[in-house]
């Protein structure tokens, strides 16, 4: 009987509140209710899986083999081993740009070259793409 009690003061608390009872058997406060709640525990309908869309090819006819020479003019120093791989980003979006086929040794070499320059304004990374003919 103390539970029966309990539950109708808990009900009465919970509408004194702005709650109401819905057809699923869930609290939720008044005006919240969906217009047509369908029945089962998830009322949202399932998403749909996104697709992603494809790249398109570039449309030039990459040439067999290049030469791309970095020069990145700074005023400290750079080790010469990370010249090369500090274009990368430049190298891959001229690949997507049809420039070269790949950035493979047999389609692409490149040549890492630092200058020193006095201010901080005249830094720059120049990269020049050179064709080779084909043999």
């Amino acid at each position: 009987m103390a539970s029966n009690k309990n539950f109708k003061a808990s009900e009465h608390l919970l509408r004194s509140k702005g709650f109401a009872e819905g057809p699923d058997g869930i609290w939720r406060k008044a005006g919240s209710l969906p217009p047509d709640t369908p029945s089962g525990p998830n009322p949202k309908p399932p998403q749909r899986k996104q697709v992603r869309k494809k790249r398109a090819k570039a449309k030039a006819v990459p040439v067999c083999r290049s030469v791309a020479i970095v020069t990145v003019r700074t005023v400290r120093s750079r080790d010469y081993d990370g010249l090369g791989a500090a274009a990368k980003h430049y190298l891959d979006a001229l690949r997507h740009c049809g420039l070269f086929a790949d950035d493979s040794r047999e389609h692409l070499e490149v040549l890492a070259v630092s200058e020193p320059v006095p201010h901080f304004s005249e830094e720059e990374t120049i990269i020049e793409i050179y064709q080779l003919p084909q043999s």
